[in-house]
């Protein structure tokens, strides 16, 4: 069977939508795998040190877009009315957790700064320079960005680092062949890592709710399409080839 007239270009329309839509779901399951095998450290790892559960969360949501692209070319392709409304509902509710997200991050965004500066503290507490994840991340983002520590470079004198190796600070704090200590402070940058960190994850995030935003409004279409195409073959309005 074919649906007749412009319902057969929404039907087409429906299924590449949706292998887009199941590529996404790949990818971001592909990320997840990566995440949970090679335990990236990066900026995020400083600010919240829970990193286990990021893989997890991109192995799962991944997975479950994927599915829902399954069932939308599925549903499209064969016309199937149960697989469009099973894909026609996951995505509307997919679309309502987006805004609902949205608005919170919106309605907290004045948070934060304080959000940040207590993960970095918490997370700088735990440095031990043994390779850890968050290890790794502080000698990322002090490498990087040539800063020390939260606030300045003292920020390091209360930590797990500076109890096992008195007088120093880690050698990320420094450039290489000087003597990254306190009692070397020309040697050490002065500059604390909060601001570039917190504008870092800013644009981090400017970023995604760009992309937030386009991928809500192609939604908007699916959750058209599938609605057009189901009441479509609920009528019964077919040709036979």
């Amino acid at each position: 069977m074919a649906v007749k007239g412009c319902y057969s270009c929404i039907k087409y329309l429906l299924f590449i939508f949706n292998i887009l839509f199941w590529i996404i779901g790949m990818v971001i399951l592909g990320l997840g795998i990566y995440y949970e095998v090679e335990k990236r450290s990066d900026v995020v790892t400083i600010v919240d040190d829970s990193e286990d559960a990021y893989g997890g969360l991109m192995i799962g949501v991944g997975t479950f877009i994927a599915l829902v692209g399954f069932a939308g070319c599925f549903g499209a392709l064969r016309e199937n009315r149960s697989c469009l409304i099973f894909y026609g509902t996951m995505v509307t509710i997919v679309f309502v957790l987006q805004v609902v997200a949205g608005g919170l991050a919106y309605r907290y965004r004045d948070k934060l700064d304080t959000t940040v500066q207590d993960g970095m503290m918490r997370t700088l507490g735990k440095y031990t320079d043994k390779s850890t994840a968050i290890d790794k991340a502080w000698l990322y983002v002090q490498g990087k960005f040539k800063c020390c520590g939260v606030n300045n470079y003292t920020d390091w004198q209360n930590s797990t680092f500076t109890e096992e190796n008195p007088g120093m600070v880690p050698p990320s704090c420094c450039d290489s062949n000087v003597t990254c200590a306190f009692s070397h402070p020309q040697n050490i940058y002065q500059q604390g890592c909060y601001e570039k960190v917190l504008n870092d994850l800013r644009d981090d995030w400017k970023i995604l709710a760009g992309v937030g935003i386009g991928i809500a409004a192609v939604q908007v279409f699916g959750i058209f399409f599938s609605c057009a195409l189901q009441a479509n073959i609920k009528k019964g309005e077919y040709v036979y080839v």
